[in-house]
């Protein structure tokens, strides 16, 4: 396929802009989808793909879509452009770097019955975002007129040389005659330094010292064509702050109570904290060592239970305890 073949299957000229070719690949892929018009040749959703995919690849590389014309052939010279470059001259263009950052960082404190619960929490960092006035591009396109030598608003370059015509796609203006300039906001980066506020919900039953990533929200790594824009995640480390006498063990809260072994034979009744609050539990007489009562929903959100593990402490000196169970 040459770039003009694929600018025709679209309905296109070559000095369309960027805008103008998204929406026409739009309103092709709505016209020839097979969910949307059943007599649809699929061949055709699949031959407008593939043009829009590769005119978004002519724009971005056009050193790799450098042709040279002698007769009525057209040959693609492939690896040999930069080589013709250097010999016949001519600008390279321009191309945004992608953000290497690492992914952004953020660490959160949630309570103990946060963790249980769920939660959401606003976050605040610092990201590589992409830049506004060029659009991601690390350039800024100013409409008509491209000056550059030998293409003069025509998209095109073509230099005669003995025995041999090359015509190029215009390294300055990458066939759409536009005057290109390196943008002063990114420095040709093609993203800024942004800080972001977003709301982010903790699951229920989240471990401490976990880390949750948050998918496309951190570093602008460019343009993808047909996916559009792509970002890296955010990563978030969670810190859950101790409950005294709770801890999460699976779905559910586990707390430990000890009482001495006559409440363990004879019965009581005792305060324990639950992540609701302090809870009454009565203890039944001849309750065993290690007994577990349970706290039904106080646990993780609609699937854990609370556990109040029972250990009977046992008196030094039984003879004591003996006397007193035969008085």
């Amino acid at each position: 396929m040459t770039p003009a073949e694929a600018y025709t299957i679209l309905g296109l000229s070559e000095t369309a802009t960027d805008e103008e070719l998204k929406a026409k690949h739009k309103e092709l892929v709505f016209a020839f989808h097979p969910d949307r018009n059943k007599t649809a040749d699929p061949n055709k959703l699949s031959e407008i793909n593939s043009a829009y995919q590769f005119i978004q690849d002519v724009r971005a590389h056009p050193e790799k879509y450098q042709q040279h014309q002698t007769g009525f052939n057209v040959v693609d010279l492939g690896g040999m452009g930069d080589l013709f470059s250097t010999i016949f001259g001519g600008n390279r263009s321009y191309a945004p770097k992608q953000s290497s950052s690492p992914p952004p960082q953020v660490d959160i404190t949630i309570s103990f019955r946060e963790s249980v619960l769920g939660c959401d929490k606003t976050i605040t960092y610092k990201r590589m975002g992409k830049c506004a006035a060029c659009e991601g591009k690390g350039l800024s396109f100013i409409p008509n007129g491209c000056k550059e030598p030998g293409c003069n608003g025509f998209g095109k370059v073509i230099q005669n040389r003995p025995g041999m015509s090359v015509q190029t796609i215009c390294s300055k203006c990458q066939g759409r005659n536009v005057q290109n300039k390196k943008c002063q906001v990114c420095n040709v980066k093609g993203c800024i330094e942004q800080e972001v506020s977003t709301s982010v919900k903790v699951p229920a039953g989240v471990p401490n010292d976990i880390t949750m990533e948050l998918p496309h929200a951190g570093n602008f790594m460019g343009n993808q064509g047909l996916f559009g824009d792509t970002y890296t995640s955010v990563h978030i480390r969670v810190n859950v702050e101790p409950s005294e006498g709770l801890e999460l063990i699976g779905q559910d809260v586990v707390s430990r109570l000890t009482i001495p072994l006559i409440e363990a034979l004879t019965g009581t009744k005792h305060i324990v904290p639950s992540i609701d609050g302090p809870k009454e539990i009565s203890i039944e007489p001849l309750t065993k060592h290690q007994q577990e009562i349970i706290l039904p929903s106080l646990g993780v959100a609609g699937k854990g239970n609370q556990r109040v593990i029972i250990n009977v402490e046992y008196p030094v000196d039984v003879s004591k305890l003996i006397e007193a169970l035969k008085g």
